[in-house]
């Protein structure tokens, strides 16, 4: 997996969710997210499930921009913008936005290998953390 920045869509993985959900209807892209959300969940509980933690925090961020002021708050303009803008999940409801937030914050704890890469390290990546907060912010004041 190829990535090029800590930011939660700066990896070939998440490039490829931003992908696998745009070719979603849109008003199935939210059910598509919350599975790989739900099994996020069952990673953290240390079940093997064909998904990295990359992969979860790039769902649980998707979630994030999804919800109203989410994208303008959380996007850098020139990351991905086109990508993002065609994967935005319409009309997310609460509770999608609290398995996003479970989820996310399920990822940040020491032992699993995303938050031991960038928030535990000899070389923390700040834009990793950043973004983490960031994230968690908009997804507190949506639910």
């Amino acid at each position: 997996m190829g990535t090029w920045n800590p930011g939660p869509f700066g990896s070939d993985a998440a490039a490829d969710l931003l992908d696998l959900a745009a070719a979603e209807d849109p008003g199935a892209r939210g059910e598509f997210i919350r599975e790989m959300l739900n099994d996020g969940l069952r990673l953290a509980a240390g079940e093997d499930v064909d998904l990295f933690p990359e992969d979860v925090v790039a769902a649980a961020n998707l979630v994030a921009i999804s919800v109203p002021g989410g994208l303008e708050r959380l996007v850098v303009e020139g990351e991905q913008t086109a990508r993002l803008t065609n994967s935005v999940i319409p009309d997310v409801d609460p509770s999608l936005a609290a398995l996003a937030l479970e989820s996310l914050r399920a990822m940040a704890v020491p032992g699993n290998d995303w938050y031991d890469t960038y928030f535990d390290s000899d070389n923390p990546e700040p834009e990793a953390v950043d973004a983490f907060r960031a994230a968690v912010g908009v997804l507190q004041e949506f639910r």
